[in-house]
């Protein structure tokens, strides 16, 4: 029969992802949150999902670490992980301070900024998903090798022909050409941004909302690609 649990338990859409030996992200999924913790915080984090008292997560952490903690170290930590809303039961008002520009280990958050404020449109995740598979190859060096001659031999005929291209863009200022000209950067900046999205998804992120972005009340698209603070390497 196992004993009665006397710990809080960890939030389900939290998880664990290691990038060093020393380094470690804590991810809230729901409310889009980063932080960036040591190996002993993160035992402690994942342990909590296992251990059921005080007692067997101070000799949990002697085990894997050699030291003892005390009942206080271990409160100390249960209060922070309050704080940080890692646990079940957290609500805003129990960790309002914990958004603190002074929080060195704070990494994203879902907070908006009139100057930088985002309207999701749709989550792509799944989409990503699907495609991924079938264009691995864009992350390959042959494709890089490949990507780079053509840039290149693009740029050189740019040159061989630029007296033409002066000579003819007078002519080109035309409403039409205005016109055309923005159809294109919104079409290459929605395939630049959906290439941030393939590429967070390739190397084992997830993206969850894309839509438009207001920065400093200019209009741009945006993929959210936090998880990139998942990513080793």
């Amino acid at each position: 029969m196992s004993e009665p649990r006397t710990l809080p338990l960890i939030r389900p859409d939290l998880t664990v992802q290691k990038l060093s030996d020393q380094e470690f992200v804590v991810k809230i999924r729901a409310l889009k949150q980063y932080f960036r913790v040591g190996p002993e915080e993160a035992f402690l984090i994942e342990e909590l999902k296992k251990s059921h008292t005080r007692t067997s997560l101070i000799q949990a952490f002697q085990v894997q670490f050699g030291q003892k903690l005390t009942r206080a170290d271990v409160q100390d930590f249960i209060d922070l992980a309050t704080s940080r809303k890692l646990l079940i039961g957290t609500n805003d008002a129990d960790s309002s301070e914990a958004t603190s520009d002074e929080d060195e280990d704070f990494l994203a958050t879902n907070k908006q900024s009139l100057l930088f404020y985002r309207i999701p449109l749709f989550n792509p995740d799944a989409a990503f998903s699907r495609w991924e598979p079938l264009v691995r190859w864009i992350w390959t060096p042959g494709f890089l090798c490949i990507s780079t001659m053509f840039m290149l031999a693009a740029l050189l005929v740019l040159w061989s022909n630029r007296s033409d291209l002066v000579t003819a863009f007078p002519s080109a200022l035309r409403w039409e050409t205005i016109v055309l000209a923005w159809a294109l950067i919104i079409f290459t900046t929605a395939l630049h941004e959906m290439a941030h999205g393939m590429t967070c998804k390739h190397f084992g992120g997830e993206v969850h909302d894309t839509g438009v972005l207001f920065m400093f009340f200019m209009p741009c698209l945006y993929a959210n690609v936090s998880d990139a603070w998942l990513i080793p390497e």
